[in-house]
């Protein structure tokens, strides 16, 4: 089994340019993954847990699809782990279905890397992201895979909207060739 599942926790994916070309980049050129986009699944929010844990207990690759959004993920990408990786199934006794599941973390910011590096030294890091889900995949017995980030991913000042799809598709074919 070498199915890849794609969490995209983008809340406006339609309105994306590179979330979405990552998103559409990673269907074209993986010929076993399943991109699930949350925002078209459960637009109330109303995820169907049940659901969600059966295509993760089939894959053996899990790919999460995200933008950084005031320093954090997405609420519909929170919700889906709080409900998916439930007790039972992720932790705690019987918790095992993803035991040994390869984990990869893939996001994107509007601000450049820069910016980040420029707040107080005892603020907020980008690394911070990528250490909690690291714990998330040690706590589940996951095999984190590392985190994959496209900084300023916004089409302002001389960056085209072409440009940016080209660096997203350049991010997602790197990220399957990780997976291979």
């Amino acid at each position: 089994m070498n199915k890849t599942i794609v969490i995209c926790g983008h809340s406006n994916i339609t309105s994306s340019i590179a979330n979405h070309a990552i998103v559409e980049e990673l269907s074209a050129n993986h010929s076993n993954a399943e991109v699930r986009e949350l925002i078209k699944l459960y637009p109330d929010f109303n995820i169907n847990a049940n659901a969600e844990q059966e295509a993760l207990v089939n894959a053996s690759n899990i790919v999460l699809q995200f933008p950084v959004q005031w320093f954090g993920i997405p609420a519909i990408l929170k919700q889906w782990l709080d409900l998916v990786f439930a007790m039972g199934f992720a932790h705690g006794k019987g918790g095992d279905k993803l035991k040994g599941k390869k984990l990869y973390i893939s996001y994107t910011t509007g601000i450049p890397q820069e910016t980040y590096n420029s707040l107080p030294d005892d603020g907020f890091k980008i690394e911070h992201i990528n250490l909690w889900f690291k714990q998330i995949a040690d706590y589940t017995g996951m095999d984190y895979q590392g985190a994959s980030a496209e900084y300023g991913m916004m089409p302002i000042g001389t960056q085209t909207k072409e440009q940016v799809v080209e660096r997203a598709g350049r991010h997602a074919k790197a990220l399957v060739a990780r997976m291979v």
